[in-house]
């Protein structure tokens, strides 16, 4: 099985990529592969040219300081029987940067909006929205510049959620970051990102600026994905394309296109042949024969 296949894009330094895409598509997979939680079986992942498949130990562990990720659930993700300060502490440790180490806690802790009163509690004896700022803290804890954001805010109240993504917007700017952003919440994907991709079944279908995207969608999936998002006016009024059947599965995709069998623009070709990505506005690309 591929859970992730033939995919390629770019990040630029301080933007936000957005991932979209169904549950299940392969986004958390590719952003654990960009990092090497998971290690892929072929391909190239590249940071600032070097490749990283291609370090050894050590030279990873030196790469690491730069690219951190954020987990989608903090409580599995925080080490229930460590206290706040001490899972902040854990990289600072880990890389052997022990200089003024309270004082370099405290100033993550109020980097992300939390005061020196949290550095003696644990994740049990904080909110949802709180065990992820020590999340983030963590994550910030080693000066990154890439960082891995996968669904940060979907296990977080509504209104919580809208202060974490004000809170990496924040750190963004104050801290020049790139982020890859994942996501099946397109409102979340739409407030942060520059750019975005759309993922189907281990393949990126489509790519490019998110206004070009969101306003001119070329993809009979990125379409679907779009409308049914809820529009807050009850006035306006959305074409809504409904899918139809079920995502194949990834262990016997089917030939050609993979979106073939559940798309209503299906031709002959698409059942043969497996579309690839085209350029067809600037910086727009999209893997569809309606546009080859």
């Amino acid at each position: 099985m591929r859970a992730v296949d033939g995919v390629s894009f770019s990040i630029g330094e301080g933007e936000v990529f957005g991932l979209v895409g169904e549950s299940g598509c392969g986004k958390t997979t590719l952003g654990r592969c960009i990092l090497r939680l998971i290690e892929p079986d072929a391909g190239r992942i590249l940071y600032d040219g070097t490749d990283l498949l291609k370090l050894n130990k050590r030279e990873l562990k030196k790469t690491r300081q730069h690219l951190q990720i954020v987990f989608q659930n903090p409580l599995s993700s925080l080490d229930a029987r460590m206290s706040v300060r001490r899972l902040v502490a854990e990289p600072l440790v880990a890389h052997g940067q022990t200089q003024q180490l309270g004082r370099r806690i405290l100033q993550l802790l109020e980097l992300v909006g939390m005061g020196e009163e949290f550095a003696w509690r644990y994740p049990h004896e904080l909110s949802g929205g709180q065990n992820q700022r020590v999340a983030i803290a963590r994550a910030l804890a080693l000066d990154p510049r890439f960082v891995v954001l996968d669904e940060p805010t979907s296990a977080l109240d509504v209104s919580v959620q809208a202060q974490i993504l004000n809170l990496l917007q924040d750190l963004q700017d104050r801290l020049g970051l790139s982020y890859l952003f994942i996501s099946h919440d397109l409102n979340v994907v739409q407030h942060i990102s520059n750019r975005v991709g759309v993922m189907y079944l281990g393949k990126v279908v489509e790519t490019g600026d998110l206004h070009e995207v969101w306003e001119k969608p070329l993809h009979p999936y990125t379409e679907a994905l779009l409308s049914s998002v809820p529009m807050p006016d009850p006035d306006l009024k959305r074409e809504r394309k409904v899918l139809s059947g079920e995502v194949p599965s990834p262990v016997n995709p089917p030939p050609g296109c993979r979106f073939s069998p559940r798309c209503a623009c299906v031709m002959d070709i698409c059942k043969r042949s497996e579309p690839q990505m085209t350029e067809v506005a600037t910086n727009h690309y999209v893997a569809c024969h309606l546009h080859t």
